[in-house]
């Protein structure tokens, strides 16, 4: 289903039309403001009044419960009120300072405006293409191993009986200059 439905096949396409009765002017009419109505909450402490019923009032079963909770009260404590506390300050790249203490932004315009992002973005880029090319030259270097006593002597015997066996398959021809 669409929003509005097809021209009539009486419509010429390309002819102009009348203006459209809706449009930005309904963006900027504004209307005030109506406060929400507050819910009263109900000012009984349902844990403690609960804790109660079951160690002073020896309370059982849930028509016992509303019972109790009808006959006794349990206030609500509120520390304090949490809506009014103080907020954390917001770390900001831009320069909103008054008297020295740095300001909160209403929003994020100025750091968008000033291309923050793009340039956090392309510093991280060109970071891990850094970190991807050194990552792949420590890859291309020859490794280095450490020999051990053990690991030498095994190379120097396995080289010594791979002469040994070259010497019986190929013994060195004798010289007929030599004089006997």
């Amino acid at each position: 289903p669409a929003a509005q439905d097809l021209p009539p096949p009486s419509y010429e396409y390309g002819r102009p039309t009348p203006a459209d009765p809706k449009g930005a002017g309904e963006l900027m009419r504004w209307s005030g403001h109506q406060a929400s109505k507050k819910e009263v909450l109900d000012p009984r402490y349902f844990e403690a009044l609960n804790h109660q019923a079951v160690t002073k009032g020896g309370v059982s079963s849930v028509k016992q419960l509303a019972a109790f909770r009808g006959t006794h009260q349990a206030p609500m404590i509120v520390p304090h009120d949490t809506r009014h506390r103080p907020k954390t300050p917001v770390r900001h790249t831009g320069h909103e300072q008054a008297a020295g203490v740095e300001g909160r932004p209403s929003s994020p315009f100025t750091v968008v405006i000033t291309n923050h992002f793009g340039a956090e973005s392309q510093q991280d880029m060109i970071d891990n293409y850094r970190r991807h090319r050194d990552e792949r030259e420590e890859c291309l270097k020859p490794m280095k191993v450490k020999m051990t006593k053990a690991a030498r002597n095994k190379i120097t015997e396995a080289s010594q009986q791979r002469r040994c066996q070259q010497q019986l398959v190929n013994p060195a021809p004798e010289k007929p200059w030599k004089m006997r």
